[in-house]
């Protein structure tokens, strides 16, 4: 059946510059497919076009700072991209979701040996021995954790200043939570769910595979807790 107040409900309007750091395997495909569904195409860095063009892939963030003077002000700009982004975006509000270590390097593993153009079908072993060191700690990484500076705390107090913050296992709370933050009008559907690997699959980790998984982001697990406990605090203030 049609929907039809769908098809005619009009699109809400972007106020302010927004940065949304997605970081891989944390459901942010699916929020970015929320954003696309809410605003008009025009208020979205990159649009679905600008994205195909690019291969599928976001500017990094080199190539994004050049940009940068060419967007209007009024946009939700979106990347794989790390907190130091925002030195040179001014006056904007910062949007990321943060997911369980262990199970988002697993789903980025599983990426990669479904879609990678090098890693593509190879084992997880292979994929960890090659990626692992790379993928690990990321969530940390992008606010501004450098393991030479032993830094955590800088990443945390800077999740911690977040606009809005979402945790992948509880999308829908944090959509709703989201809204509320930021006086939005996102409508989750759980149909919308992008780019995510059967959970199934998540079984074909060994348990020494997982051990090794789980001893390269402790960095991660521990500034993982600390986002769940910033999320519960921003939870009990509705």
């Amino acid at each position: 059946m049609i929907n039809f107040q769908y098809l005619f409900s009009t699109k809400s309007k972007v106020s302010g510059t927004y940065l949304f750091l997605h970081i891989p395997k944390t459901g942010g495909t699916t929020f970015r497919h929320l954003l696309y569904q809410d605003f008009a195409k025009n208020e979205i860095y990159p649009t679905q076009a600008e994205l195909k063009e690019n291969g599928g892939s976001y500017k990094n963030q080199n190539e994004i700072k050049e940009h940068l003077p060419e967007l209007q002000k009024d946009v939700i700009i979106c990347g794989h991209y790390n907190i130091g982004l925002i030195a040179h975006i001014p006056n904007c509000k910062v949007i990321s979701f943060v997911r369980e270590p262990v199970r988002r390097i697993q789903s980025q593993v599983l990426h990669f040996q479904r879609h990678h153009h090098i890693l593509k079908d190879q084992s997880i072993d292979t994929i960890l021995s090659k990626t692992l060191s790379n993928i690990a700690n990321l969530q940390s990484k992008a606010f501004g954790y450098q393991a030479k500076d032993n830094n955590l705390a800088i990443a945390i107090k800077n999740m911690e200043s977040l606009a809005a913050l979402g945790v992948a296992e509880y999308f829908e709370e944090s959509v709703k939570l989201i809204n509320k933050s930021l006086k939005w009008n996102l409508k989750y559907n759980q149909h919308i769910i992008k780019n995510a690997a059967p959970k199934e699959y998540l079984n074909e980790f060994s348990n020494d595979q997982l051990e090794l998984i789980r001893q390269s982001c402790q960095i991660d697990l521990e500034f993982y807790e600390a986002a769940k406990t910033s999320f519960q605090k921003r939870r009990e203030k509705k």
